[in-house]
């Protein structure tokens, strides 16, 4: 069994030398909740680097603070990151972000699990 950590933004564990990170139904707003949700991840992850699987389908929305702010400290610690997506509205909120705040990380979009580790493999 995996160590799970559990918080009100989302769920993380690590298998086979991944992060995972598994949000929550949630609006992502604010320079103070993007901080907790950093903060939460670095403090599972001990400061080791990982790369990081973010399955970012059950996000309703996030506003530019939050964006910002993830793009950049979001990538503490980060080896790589794969966003898993829904075709249509979280792909495109997915692409917006990278587009616009350039992650500091290499990063990557995808809308089959299977994919998004292969793009992680690598980082490992």
């Amino acid at each position: 069994m995996h160590e799970v950590l559990e918080t009100d933004y989302a769920i993380f564990w690590i298998e086979d030398s991944i992060l995972f990170c598994s949000y929550k139904a949630i609006v992502v707003k604010g320079y103070d909740m993007a901080k907790r949700i950093v903060a939460d991840r670095l403090s599972f992850q001990n400061e080791r680097p990982y790369p990081i699987l973010c399955d970012v389908r059950r996000i309703v929305d996030s506003d530019k603070i939050a964006r910002d702010f993830l793009a950049r400290e979001g990538s503490t610690f980060a080896k790589a990151i794969s966003f898993l997506v829904q075709p249509l509205k979280s792909q495109a909120q997915a692409e917006f972000f990278i587009q616009n705040n350039k992650p500091l990380v290499p990063t990557g979009i995808f809308t089959n699990q299977t994919k998004a580790i292969a793009f992680l493999m690598p980082y490992k």
